[in-house]
């Protein structure tokens, strides 16, 4: 008699079989899905960028929350949006290249941040956050370009012409909203906004001739800001008696807090930096576009020119260095090798007697060290002093042998520009009188009739230097 098979343990086995397959199923269902080549260049750029910056920083990508950050910046919901927008500020501060790479990935011209701004303008209790417009500025701040992490991408350019039109975006679309900002009487607002501006059209000449032909520079903020310069109370009379020339420091400007990178702005920091900082930077951030065309355009514009001259004794002296060399970069060594060629009613217009004195004072900050600071900052008003008393093209001294109407009301504005200059006390000064004199005789002969010296002899070191000058 056959023994018959044993059914149970077949259908065990069957069982058993069928688990197994079902929780590999299983297994694969709850995996991790495989990374796709963009998503792992993405992750070597992140763990490089927080490599380099000499600390470890958090690495922003799909794992963390950049996918929470933008359905933030979706959402609809003011307050959310705005945390969305502050989020996205601090991921692009600590690790620009890769958070912006996948940002421009899963949302193609930032449009979640243009999305999260017209929700917080929308709000009117979120209406005055600056929010939007820091975390646009810290964006629009890195240059992929330049970016040594950035190198591993092969869409470093596709990032960089997309931040462009980021940028342009802004200018065509959401002037007003700077506008509203920078005329709110805000401190912070303002700044934010002078912020923006700045990082907007930073290295992009297109931007810049856009921003140049559509903003409107006839705003009444612009020269209120130019000048705030807010000076500590136990150094105002120090400041005060060094800007009249009195003094070989550089006034209140040694007082003012170094600007953060605008990637890291915050708050805080748009409180603490006087607006004369950001308005300088904007105006710099326009001429640094080598195009000449643009620079006519924007030194054409009295607001910013002499919104930048008038106050840049107060500037700390690296400060007033960068300002003085570009302007005399596009005025001095433009009208050498035909760039700017700005007309002689605008650069009159531009070195008016205000800026005169403040040219005057910084010229007089030598230093006592060459070729510190204080050194280089009188070093380039020098420059621009110089071609003020000997070049014609600049309207303020005439053609040499001229004699005509015109002529002898030049001399005579030119003696008065020579008259701000001290001599006796600056071998600059004295440097710069007796060479707009040899330039000019006619200068030199109205300068002279306008001395009050005293010819009188004296052992005094004024009374000899001031014989000596005059001859």
């Amino acid at each position: 008699m056959r023994a018959k098979p044993c059914r149970t343990r077949s259908k065990t086995s069957t069982l058993l079989r069928i688990m197994s397959q079902e929780g590999n199923a299983v297994q694969e269902m709850l995996a991790p899905p495989a990374r796709s080549a963009q998503e792992t260049r993405l992750a070597t750029v992140q763990q490089a960028s927080a490599e380099q910056g000499g600390r470890q920083r958090p690495v922003w990508g799909r794992t963390q929350s950049l996918a929470g950050v933008l359905a933030e910046l979706h959402s609809s919901n003011a307050f959310l949006a705005q945390r969305g927008l502050e989020a996205l500020r601090e991921a692009v501060a600590s690790a620009p290249c890769g958070v912006l790479s996948e940002a421009l990935l899963k949302s193609p011209g930032l449009g979640a941040l243009w999305m999260a701004w017209e929700t917080v303008h929308a709000d009117a209790k979120h209406r005055c956050s600056v929010a939007p417009l820091l975390a646009a500025a810290a964006c629009l701040r890195y240059d992929a370009r330049q970016d040594v992490s950035a190198s591993l991408l092969a869409e470093a350019d596709g990032v960089a012409a997309q931040l462009d039109a980021v940028a342009m975006t802004f200018v065509q679309r959401r002037l007003r909203d700077a506008y509203s900002h920078l005329a709110s009487g805000s401190h912070t607002r303002a700044n934010a906004a002078l912020a923006l501006l700045a990082a907007a059209v930073d290295g992009r000449p297109a931007v810049a001739r856009e921003l140049a032909a559509s903003f409107d520079f006839s705003l009444q903020a612009l020269p209120r800001l130019s000048n705030h310069v807010p000076m500590q109370r136990e150094s105002a009379k120090v400041g005060r008696k060094r800007l009249r020339g009195s003094g070989d420091g550089d006034g209140a400007a040694a007082r003012w807090p170094h600007p953060p990178s605008p990637a890291d702005m915050s708050v805080k920091d748009l409180q603490a930096q006087p607006s004369r900082v950001l308005f300088v930077d904007f105006v710099l951030a326009l001429l640094s576009a080598e195009d000449y065309g643009l620079a006519r355009a924007v030194l054409g514009r009295k607001v910013l020119a002499a919104g930048v001259l008038h106050g840049i004794a107060r500037d700390p002296p690296d400060r007033a260095t960068i300002a003085l060399r570009r302007v005399a970069q596009c005025t001095v060594e433009g009208s050498h090798d035909g760039g700017v060629r700005l007309p002689t009613r605008v650069l009159s217009a531009i070195f008016g007697d205000a800026a005169v004195e403040q040219l005057a004072i910084v010229s007089m900050r030598a230093g006592r060290e060459e070729g510190g600071g204080e050194a280089a900052a009188a070093s380039a008003a020098k420059v621009l002093l110089q071609a003020l008393a000997t070049q014609p093209l600049f309207g303020i001294t005439p053609p040499r042998a001229t004699l005509c109407p015109a002529g002898v009301r030049a001399a005579a504005r030119c003696a008065r520009l020579l008259k701000r200059l001290r001599p006796t006390m600056c071998r600059i000064h004295a440097r710069l009188v007796i060479a707009a004199a040899d330039a000019n005789p006619c200068v030199a002969a109205a300068y002279l009739a306008s001395l009050s010296i005293k010819v009188d002899p004296s052992l005094s070191e004024r009374w000899l230097t001031s014989m000596a000058l005059t001859g």
